[in-house]
């Protein structure tokens, strides 16, 4: 009897013990804001030196809070990336107060130097929006791959 416990303890306990460094994430924090979803704003995209690309238009109807937009530059130009906003879906235009959501991407920005860089921001108080990325070094081309993030 007093094996049969002792294996019952060890198969038990034992996987319970061996969890005991790892954390577990409370998923019930996320729920509030509701699930984080994804969409390609472009896939190398060649944006001329000094020109730029806008993005399809985006309906806000259902967003809000904070956004993200993961950018991969190629090419040997600079690149800045801006959301423009539209309350008839038409007539397109930064608003007066809002920073550049990334200014100054090359191929070498970035952790990694690789340029692959992310950049955060809060969703403007707008019906529609477009992202537009320019290259701003005036010299070379850049090719853009994007990805936007939002809830």
């Amino acid at each position: 009897m007093k094996k049969i416990l002792t294996t019952i303890l060890l198969v038990c306990l034992l996987p319970c013990i061996a969890m005991a460094d790892s954390v577990a994430l409370d998923v019930d924090q996320y729920k509030s804001g509701g699930n984080i979803a994804t969409q390609s704003v472009c896939s190398l995209t060649a944006v001329s030196a000094s020109g730029s690309y806008t993005s399809s238009t985006y309906d806000l109807s259902q967003i809000e809070g904070a956004g993200g937009i993961q950018m991969l530059v190629q090419g040997d130009g600079t690149a800045k990336v801006e959301i423009y906003c539209s309350s008839d879906g038409t007539t397109f235009r930064e608003p007066e107060s809002a920073d550049d959501v990334l200014t100054g991407i090359t191929k070498t920005s970035g952790g990694e130097a690789d340029g692959n860089v992310y950049g955060e921001f809060t969703w403007p108080v707008s019906k529609y929006a477009q992202v537009v990325i320019t290259e701003t070094g005036g010299s070379n081309p850049i090719t853009a791959t994007a990805t936007l993030s939002y809830r």
